[in-house]
């Protein structure tokens, strides 16, 4: 990745990510910089945290936006060659156990 800010789309897809009814939030796209030194840092209104394993290319966190209903844990592994970051993201047992794909990719600057 460019070392700069903003340079990394973190992607949640599939069923609804949302516990509130009539919201039917099937996607979620936010931007995040993923820094030299493997930080993901996000700046927004949500709680994203994730950490990143070099030696192992694991990639895990959580992402919660409380005004939408949303709560998942998610996580993936590092495809250098693809320059790619896959894997699920999962809701709270208690919302039905869903599950959906996960990615991180590099984002162009504008």
């Amino acid at each position: 990745l460019e070392d700069a800010w903003w340079n990394l789309w973190l992607r949640f897809a599939g069923p609804d990510l949302s516990v509130l009814p009539g919201l039917d939030l099937v996607e979620v796209d936010r931007v995040a910089s993923w820094t030299a030194g493997n930080r993901i840092v996000y700046f927004g209104p949500e709680t994203v945290k994730v950490s990143f394993d070099a030696k192992t290319g694991m990639l895990g966190g959580n992402y919660v936006d409380k005004a939408k209903g949303v709560n998942v844990t998610f996580g993936g592994v590092l495809l250098q060659e693809q320059g790619l970051v896959t894997g699920r993201y999962a809701t709270p047992a208690w919302f039905g156990k869903a599950s959906g794909l996960f990615s991180a990719e590099p984002r162009e600057a504008d």
